[in-house]
């Protein structure tokens, strides 16, 4: 009792110190600010939306307009992780809109370029003063940008998914951002000078959204790609059950693009892991020392190629289960009924050949990860969506089911299991 009261006081301590939604842009006079807050509170945007408790009085938040920064955002993004997890997660969009709408106002998914030395002669760099490199960010800066876009990207396309939404960023706005760094050179500090500069230089990162795994250090490298794939199976599926424009067009062809591009990721996930391995049996036989042994085993190497071997198991998971999705239905009422005798088709064929590519992948995952605790955050709806279709299957032909059906439900069955403890399963609900 005493921990929930203080995560309460804890949380309205938050908010009243954010003042929320009540940013001024630009040009933003007093009177409208006050027409703005007083709209705002008429409306509902107030603190009881946000999955505060009533008893948490608005006249204490003392909101004053100010401009929204990045700092501002972070704490949107850390309310709206925190609120899924409580009794009011249905307040935890209210949240993430709100950071999702002042990203976009503060253009992070643009890059901020920086104009060369010799751009300006010295008179117009006096002229310009100390106003110039004040609005010149430092590469960590425009890093933390380009981070926290490509975290609220995989947000908007991950809760697109859990709650059926349509999607709020759309890939052309960070055609030209850069990919995050990679975490170790992030954490390192060791930033490349002027990244933001379009060069003809293979080694600078990939811009715009990524549809290939690029590495095991973060879920920007494995995770990040499978969101933008997300994405377009999730504006694909609105399309194909749009009202009036839904059975207009033949959609198979954009289908079957779609499911190249999860093949081409499942084939770098394989790179990734190959590389890494190649790179730690170098790195364990460099040339030693005179006097020390040669071929010593290096705890990093091993626990680097065993992270790598995760990854590659839950991204393989995943691009099957993303299969599923793109072949099948995603609503569990609508498979049980089968109206329009789904289970005759092809795509239910297909559909069902990934559902249980993704059971042999969670096998694994079992086996590496027994409680599932490498990214519990995500893993849930992803989870229960590569389930249905085969609980769908046992159920419809009972003891008829082949050997491959019933140990892959067996699996998930294990899978459920463990993530009763780890796992946040008020998804389910």
């Amino acid at each position: 009792m005493a921990r929930s009261q203080m995560s309460e006081k804890l949380i309205n301590l938050t908010i009243g110190l954010l003042k929320p939604l009540v940013h001024q842009t630009p040009g933003t006079s007093e009177q409208e600010a006050a027409m703005y807050n007083n709209a705002g509170m008429g409306h509902g945007v107030t603190m009881g939306g946000f999955g505060l408790p009533p008893q948490f009085s608005e006249e204490h938040i003392g909101l004053d307009m100010h401009f929204g920064n990045l700092d501002d955002i972070a704490t949107y993004v850390n309310l709206g992780v925190v609120t899924s997890a409580s009794e009011y997660k249905a307040a935890s969009l209210r949240w993430w809109n709100a950071a999702w709408s002042l990203a976009r106002e503060m253009r992070l998914g643009k890059e901020i370029g920086t104009p060369p030395p010799d751009l300006y002669d010295e008179h117009t760099s006096e002229n310009l003063g100390r106003s110039n490199t004040a609005v010149d960010p430092t590469e960590e800066q425009r890093e933390e940008r380009r981070r926290m876009w490509w975290l609220l990207y995989t947000m908007d396309r991950h809760l697109a998914l859990c709650y059926n939404r349509p999607l709020s960023f759309t890939d052309v706005e960070c055609s030209g951002l850069l990919q995050p760094f990679d975490d170790h050179v992030w954490q390192s500090g060791d930033f490349f000078e002027d990244s933001a500069q379009s060069l003809p230089d293979s080694t600078f990162r990939r811009r715009g959204p990524a549809f290939e795994c690029a590495g095991h250090s973060s879920i920007f490298d494995f995770f990040l790609p499978l969101m933008t794939i997300l994405g377009e199976i999730v504006d694909l599926t609105h399309a194909r059950n749009h009202p009036r424009f839904g059975t207009k067009t033949d959609w198979d062809e954009y289908g079957k693009e779609i499911s190249q591009r999860l093949d081409a990721y499942g084939q770098s996930l394989q790179e990734m892991q190959q590389r890494t391995v190649h790179e730690n049996r170098a790195n364990t036989h460099d040339p030693a020392p005179s006097g020390a042994r040669l071929g010593t085993s290096n705890p990093m190497a091993q626990e680097s190629t065993r992270h790598a071997r995760i990854v590659v198991t839950y991204g393989t998971y995943l691009m099957h289960t993303l299969h599923v999705l793109l072949n099948g239905k995603w609503d569990p009422i609508s498979l049980l009924d089968d109206n329009d005798l789904w289970i005759s088709s092809q795509s239910f064929v297909t559909a069902t050949g990934h559902a249980v590519s993704a059971a042999e992948a969670l096998n694994e995952i079992l086996e590496l990860d027994p409680d599932l605790s490498f990214m519990p955050f995500f893993f849930g709806i992803y989870l229960l969506q590569g389930s249905f279709l085969l609980l769908l299957i046992a159920d419809k032909l009972q003891g008829e089911a082949s050997p491959n059906i019933v140990r892959a439900c067996e699996v998930i069955v294990r899978a459920h299991e463990a993530c009763i403890v780890t796992l946040n399963t008020e998804y389910q609900q």
